[in-house]
């Protein structure tokens, strides 16, 4: 998909009343423009984002929501609680119901390397 306002290829697109697609940064550049309160630069990319999208509505320490997603995800990789297998991402668990992530429908996977 195209940005219909900078030309970026994106995954996903907004579409605006005004029957632009758009994706995210320009979406929010839009929002700001028309008085919207809330955002903020992330201090890693500088892109824009406003907390008010997010599901829990958390401070992220000046994170936009991808950098901070990310952020995250390195830090439990190094932390041993994730594992990149063949370029796929795994949660690392104890297996107890109730604890964590439990995805694959919650069946046990195993990985051996």
């Amino acid at each position: 998909m195209i940005c219909s306002k900078c030309d970026s290829e994106v995954t996903s697109i907004f579409h605006s009343r005004d029957g632009e697609d758009l994706c995210k940064q320009c979406n929010n550049r839009r929002r700001v423009d028309s008085g919207e309160e809330g955002f903020f630069r992330c201090s890693v990319c500088g892109d824009l984002d406003n907390p008010n999208d997010w599901i829990g509505n958390h401070d992220m320490g000046g994170l936009c929501f991808d950098c901070n997603f990310w952020t995250d995800n390195l830090r439990q990789y190094k932390n041993g609680e994730k594992v990149v297998v063949d370029g796929h991402c795994y949660h690392v668990g104890d297996g107890r119901e109730g604890k964590g992530f439990r995805g694959f429908a919650e069946f046990i996977l195993s990985i051996r390397t």
